[in-house]
Order: C-alpha cells, then structure tokens, then sequence
C-alpha cells in the first residue's frame, strides 16, 4: 500500500490592485515522503460593469406658485455593493425674463464601491 501524502496548502494570498479588485493566491503541493512540490499561481479578478439603479419616481411637470411637490426619495441597489448611498442637489434657476418663474433641477446619484460606476435620476 502506498503510504506517501499529498499535503496542497494555500500559501499567499495578496490583493494585487484595490482598484481593479486583483487577488493573487499562490498554492503548494507537497508528497509528505519525498518532498518533491510544485506550485501553482492564481490570479482572480473580480469586476463590477453594472451600474447601481436607482428606486423611485421624479415628479415633472410645471405647479403655480409654491405648490412645488417635496422633492422624491430615492434608494438605490447594485449587484456589488450592499448599502448604496444616494445623494440629492436641488438647483434653482430663476428665469431672467419673468422674475416669478424659475426651475427646480433636482440631481439624485448613487456610486457603488467600485469606484465610479453611477446612476443619476433628473
């Protein structure tokens, strides 16, 4: 009967890049008798392409006097990420020829953590 043991154990693992989210993992093989090993390398890149998306309705439309509804809340979910935050700016523009009239830009963002993919809702 063959009593030689192969030992596999993880060696090293180092995150490469946070950015792009880059693992390194090194592995070592070893006959427990002869001590003959090899070694193996993986390299494992995890990517997020898809963008958060955001939930919920805008109101649109034109309102007399300050009849202007609340500005909307937002949240917002990604495949990555598990608690995105949204972000709100509301802007006024008054109208340069009429000075009772103006509109509200409202701007809602969400970044997920992988450093740039966003969703934006105006």
């Amino acid at each position: 009967m063959d009593r030689h043991r192969l030992l596999v154990r993880y060696c090293v693992d180092i995150r490469l890049n946070s950015l792009l989210n880059a693992h390194l993992t090194v592995w070592l093989a070893r006959v427990s008798c002869s001590g003959n090993q090899a070694k193996a390398r993986q390299n494992i890149r995890v990517s997020d392409v898809t963008a958060p998306l955001l939930n919920g309705t805008a109101i649109n439309g034109t309102f007399e006097c300050d009849n202007v509804p609340a500005a909307t809340t937002f949240t917002a979910s990604d495949d990555c990420t598990e608690n995105v935050q949204v972000t709100f700016n509301e802007t006024r523009h008054n109208s340069a020829v009429c000075p009772f009239q103006y509109v509200l830009e409202r701007t809602y963002m969400a970044y997920d953590d992988w450093y740039g993919d966003f969703a934006v809702a105006r």
